[in-house]
């Protein structure tokens, strides 16, 4: 989704063993939660909504080489993720290649693996997993949005 638009939806939120995910600004754990999915394409900006609980990021083209990925970089955060997305039938998978902190390459990133499927017209199944380097699972989330109609087409 990287036109204006809204979705809703539930998720599952799990965290890794050693409880890291809070202090990187994730939702608590839980099963059933709404979420709301609000993206800007003017500035690229997601802001996914945990039931009360907010991640916002940006996310833009990164050049290395000859080769073009996705960044994505969370509010608050010095660490910008780059991303190679992989098409399939009904889908789209996110898979993390590289990083930077404060704008310096490093070597040792977080695992991300994302996929994100539409097999019902207007829902899209979402299931993302970061994993950190040496310590494992940092969170997984896992769900289902429906687009929201823009309130003006609503009757």
């Amino acid at each position: 989704m990287h036109v204006d638009g809204d979705a809703a939806g539930l998720f599952t939120v799990q965290h890794g063993r050693l409880g890291l995910a809070r202090f990187f600004g994730f939702p608590p754990a839980g099963e059933g939660i709404p979420v709301h999915l609000r993206v800007r394409a003017q500035a690229t900006r997601w802001e996914r909504d945990f039931d009360g609980v907010i991640l916002r990021s940006r996310q833009r083209m990164v050049q290395e080489g000859a080769h073009w990925w996705l960044g994505e970089s969370f509010d608050r955060q010095p660490l910008e993720l780059w991303m190679r997305l992989e098409a399939y039938t009904n889908g789209l998978k996110y898979v993390a290649v590289g990083a930077q902190l404060w704008g310096i390459r490093i070597p040792f990133f977080p695992k991300v693996e994302a996929t994100v499927r539409g097999d019902i017209p207007g829902r899209v199944k979402t299931d993302v997993e970061i994993r950190l380097p040496l310590l494992g699972r940092l969170v997984r989330y896992v769900g289902w949005l429906e687009i929201v109609p823009p309130e003006d087409e609503e009757e």
